[in-house]
């Protein structure tokens, strides 16, 4: 046998041991593992947990300050809290006088009418709030109504009755000059009608109703009070 033939053969003996023990691992291995899969071999050596912890982030709640309320009560600004329209109905009389005496024939008359609005309100900026988290109340101190804003409709001037003498005749400056009249005699009967007192009132609920409807306060007391009381 040359010596290229006896290569061969070592090679050849040499592949079949390889084979050999190839499988002779293949079935030690089987009869310790069993069918188990490649995945449970890695756990096995790995030791893979089960359950793996999840982080969860809490929101922590914000601790709710009477700094905070009376900064979005006073976004609210000036706020009308209660209207009121009228029709005013005013007499303009005009007489030509000499020493403090009216000189015959020289009346001058005029009866008419002006429809009106009146707004009257609070300042929420100037609202001050104490929060007692011991007691679970919460105070607001507000200034009282005042009023906002007389408007006239100039289109809703009536004439009921005019009266002009020839010798005194009534000027439209005349006219406006009762104008400002108007405005100042509307507001008086307003107030006397109450419309500050229920300015009052309105501006007491809308802030109870903000707060509850803005704020988690569930279990505090709301109590609104007059700075100038």
């Amino acid at each position: 046998m040359n010596e290229k033939n006896r290569k061969y053969i070592y090679i050849g003996a040499a592949v079949i041991l390889v084979i050999i023990l190839c499988l002779t691992v293949f079935l030690i291995t089987k009869n310790i593992y069993g069918n188990k899969t490649v995945t449970e071999y890695v756990e096995k050596i790995v030791e893979i947990p089960s359950e793996v912890p999840v982080e969860v982030e809490v929101e922590v709640e914000k601790q709710i300050t009477s700094d905070m309320i009376s900064s979005s009560i006073s976004n609210i600004g000036q706020l009308a809290t209660q209207e009121m329209t009228f029709t005013q109905v005013e007499t303009f009389e005009s007489n030509v006088t000499f020493n403090e005496f009216d000189i015959p024939l020289t009346k001058s008359k005029l009866i008419y009418s002006y429809d009106g609005e009146i707004k009257a309100g609070i300042n929420f900026e100037d609202v001050e709030v104490e929060k007692d988290d011991e007691a679970r109340q919460i105070s607001v101190y507000i200034p009282h109504s005042e009023l906002l804003s007389t408007e006239i409709d100039t289109e809703s001037f009536e004439l009921y009755d005019e009266k002009v003498s020839i010798f005194n005749k009534i000027s439209m400056e005349d006219i406006s000059v009762s104008l400002d009249e108007l405005v100042k005699k509307a507001e008086e009967k307003s107030i006397s009608k109450g419309i500050l007192k229920k300015a009052d009132e309105n501006a007491k609920k809308l802030i109870e109703n903000f707060l509850k409807g803005t704020f988690e306060i569930d279990g505090y007391k709301i109590k609104v009070f007059f700075k100038e009381d």
